[in-house]
């Protein structure tokens, strides 16, 4: 890296308000600068959507079913998944199918994140940029995750299983 660029990066992260890490990434964004996302205003999604979905995800994932000790997510569109990514890090798992979408030519203002791990600020962050409007996880989400959601825009669902689900965010977009 070129002296003024690392000069550069330097000021950036010593000026920025807050900080979002992830993955051994360790930078800092100023997350009081974003902006929320436009989600279009008929973008709703059924709770037994929401079930299926889900049920999908964890019949498809066939290393996170035969070892318990991965995680599993997918990128689906329409009431449909499109692609499942499985991994040992739940962050590559989303950064996998981020690169699915943008090589596929994928609009994400509609799409949907499902996956079996923890949701975290770093993953609502990431999903964020990617502009996706809806995570639906199989785990709890964290505190600053949540309000994380809050603030982008994005309906957070988690800790669905048998059946039920709690809903963090955005709840005016889910049908019941």
């Amino acid at each position: 890296m070129c002296k003024r660029c690392f000069k550069k990066q330097k000021n950036f992260i010593q000026t920025s308000l807050k900080n979002i890490s992830s993955s051994g990434a360790r930078g800092r964004t100023n997350i009081d600068s974003l902006v929320p996302l436009h989600v279009p205003a008929d973008f709703k999604i059924k709770t037994s959507v929401v079930l299926k979905l889900m049920n999908e995800l964890l019949n498809g994932s066939i290393i996170h079913n035969k070892t318990g000790g991965s995680h599993c997510s997918a990128l689906a569109l329409r009431k449909k998944i499109v692609a499942l990514r499985e991994d040992i890090g739940r962050h590559n798992t989303i950064d996998m199918l981020g690169g699915h979408a943008l090589l596929q030519k994928i609009s994400l203002n509609k799409a949907i994140i499902l996956t079996t791990g923890r949701i975290s600020s770093e993953i609502v962050y990431k999903v964020w940029n990617m502009g996706i409007p809806v995570i639906i996880s199989h785990s709890a989400p964290t505190a600053s995750a949540v309000e994380l959601a809050r603030k982008a825009n994005i309906l957070l669902i988690g800790y669905v299983r048998g059946g039920k689900m709690k809903i963090y965010s955005q709840e005016r977009r889910v049908i019941i």
